[in-house]
């Protein structure tokens, strides 16, 4: 009888090379443009098929897979490829390394860059008051809670998380400067004997979700007349609000 041909010898995964994009990119919070590939390939260079190759990251880097997962396991395609699933960024900016082992085999390992930018900052071209009320106080008196309500928009549509500062100017309406009397406000932040301290200018006031902002409460001293509240962005958006301050009765 002839004896029985051998089945031809399974290929022996020896290498992992990196396919497509060895340097990968996204923004905070984003999935990057393109997920770790490799292909397995035996001492002759030829694809391996059915060969489990494992893509790990490390926990501090925030990134993850579907599921919250570090790790994923893919077993590679009749070409011999292995896609990792999609990889979402996380919040913080950063650069680390994606790498890629076959499972059980001692190939060495494929290493990808991976780098995550910042959230590009939060635009606003327009501030607009969201109520056309007459804003009035006493002098010795604040003015009511939430006076002051501002919308932000940018291109027409709501702007979320813009950066507003709020500054009591003079009534110059070429050369603002910081007022030295008048409505102020108090610093939030501030201790001890500085606390109720007059101070003109807020900055690190954001809009919310919606758009909007309630500008803190505004205190005033004895002075009466009309004054002017100036509301910037960094990219250009002003918005003058006038105060008027009367005389308290009798004076």
């Amino acid at each position: 009888p002839k004896p029985t041909p051998k089945p031809p010898a399974e290929p022996r995964l020896t290498a992992l090379a990196r396919v497509g994009d060895k340097d990968l990119t996204a923004t905070a919070g984003s999935e990057f443009t393109a997920s770790p590939k490799v292909r397995a390939e035996d001492a002759a260079g030829k694809p391996v098929a059915g060969a489990p190759v494992r893509f790990t990251l490390p926990a501090s880097a925030g990134a993850r897979f579907p599921g919250n997962r570090t790790a994923v396991t893919v077993t590679t395609d009749k070409a011999g490829l292995a896609t990792a699933p999609a990889l979402r960024a996380g919040e913080k900016p950063g650069a680390f390394t994606v790498r890629a082992t076959a499972v059980g085999r001692g190939a060495p390992a494929a290493v990808f860059g991976a780098t995550v930018k910042a959230r590009p900052a939060p635009k606003a071209d327009k501030l607009a008051r969201t109520s056309d009320k007459e804003l009035t106080a006493t002098a010795g008196q604040p003015f009511a809670e939430d006076a002051v309500e501002i919308k932000a928009t940018y291109r027409g549509k709501l702007a979320a998380g813009v950066p507003v500062t709020a500054t009591m100017v003079t009534d110059d309406p070429d050369h603002p400067v910081e007022n030295d009397k008048g409505p102020y406000f108090k610093d939030p932040e501030a201790t001890g004997d500085e606390q109720g301290d007059p101070v003109r200018t807020l900055t690190g006031l954001t809009t919310d979700a919606h758009g909007l902002l309630k500008v803190p409460k505004i205190y005033t001293d004895s002075h009466a007349g009309t004054f002017r509240l100036r509301l910037t962005t960094a990219d250009g958006a002003v918005l003058i609000v006038k105060l008027k301050v009367a005389a308290p009765a009798g004076s």
